[in-house]
């Protein structure tokens, strides 16, 4: 059963020219069924109308913050570091979650011993009325070397609810923009935390028409950064880090080959194989 006192959710949603999707993104959080939350928006030097968008909403736990661009993972720790929730979880500024997305983990949460928990992904084309996949949490247990080893069975977005006290001092790394997410999580299940998941859909994604493939130089950096910082923490072997530059590599010789760019492959190769 919920908690007599209900905990206070901390939903951190960083921004940046969002004013195609954020008012979407916004309403879902206000018709969750569970209403004890705080929604901290995170305007990184959005040059659109995302922060006059933010500004037609009036709820009190809506929260804005605004800042000089800086980058997501900037943006997301100014988030943690003035959440008050007992709880974390992060929406971005173009994906929804699904009305009954907090209450259901809210409520694992009160009732399980668990440090973070998480649920299904529904993966939807740029309008969401078209599902193209679905990730379902298949284990409680391995997700260490499942996210090192670049596993395709998860899904990477940081759309876990974990308890902050869990979370310490673990943060983005700044500057990161691609891949900051997989390092986010790398680092806190490093610690040993306790996951289970939710048999329930808890997060919209939606797929918009900026892809990676349109910011490479980005994206190679972000794994570049990735495969730099794993080497930190202590649990990963050599072994690992070979593992996921073998994991890297197939990605993107995947999007090279289907963008028809595969002589570029060969100086993407020298990066990761130095």
């Amino acid at each position: 059963m919920m908690s007599d006192t209900p905990h206070l959710v901390s939903i951190v949603m960083p921004a940046y020219n969002a004013e195609k999707y954020i008012e979407e993104a916004i309403r879902s959080v206000l018709m969750q069924t569970y209403m004890h939350w705080e929604l901290i928006v995170i305007d990184d030097g959005s040059t659109d109308n995302t922060r006059s968008i933010i500004d037609t909403f009036k709820d009190k736990r809506i929260h804005v913050i605004s800042q000089e661009n800086a980058g997501v993972s900037v943006a997301r720790n100014r988030g943690l570091d003035i959440a008050n929730g007992k709880y974390i979880t992060f929406l971005d500024a173009d994906d929804v979650l699904p009305k009954e997305s907090l209450e259901t983990r809210v409520y694992f949460l009160d009732n399980h011993q668990v440090d973070m928990v998480h649920g299904g992904v529904s993966v939807r084309d740029s309008t969401l009325q078209i599902q193209q996949k679905i990730y379902f949490p298949f284990m409680d247990i391995g997700l260490f070397k499942k996210i090192l080893h670049l596993n395709n069975k998860l899904f990477f977005n940081p759309c876990y609810m974990i308890k902050r006290e869990s979370i310490e001092q673990i943060r983005f790394k700044d500057g990161m923009s691609h891949c900051e997410d997989i390092l986010f999580l790398l680092e806190l299940v490093s610690k040993k935390l306790t996951y289970k998941s939710v048999d329930a859909t808890v997060y919209i994604y939606r797929v918009s028409k900026v892809s990676a493939m349109n910011n490479m130089s980005g994206l190679i950096q972000g794994y570049d950064d990735l495969l730099g910082s794993i080497t930190k923490i202590q649990q990963v072997s050599y072994i690992d880090t070979i593992i996921m530059r073998f994991k890297i590599m197939r990605v993107m010789l995947s999007w090279y080959m289907r963008s028809g760019q595969i002589a570029q492959f060969l100086t993407v190769f020298k990066v990761f194989y130095r």
